[in-house]
């Protein structure tokens, strides 16, 4: 009898230890993704940004060729 509660609190422990150990990886994970995203979403921003100035400049530069 002693042995099967052994056993027990054994084996809630080893999966207590491995389902922390999975969480914390998976949390690590999720946290990488969210950061790669983020980073994306920056990097498109500021491309946009920078396209749009681009058009200004020829805009302006076709409206000063056009005048000159």
């Amino acid at each position: 009898m002693l042995n099967v509660i052994l056993a027990l609190i054994l084996g809630t422990l080893i999966g207590l230890i491995l389902g922390l150990l999975v969480g914390i990886v998976g949390t690590m994970l999720g946290l990488r993704a969210l950061n790669i995203l983020k980073r994306k979403e920056l990097q498109k921003k500021k491309m946009d940004e920078e396209n749009k100035l681009a058009k200004d400049i020829n805009f302006l530069y076709s409206k000063f060729k056009d005048v000159g």
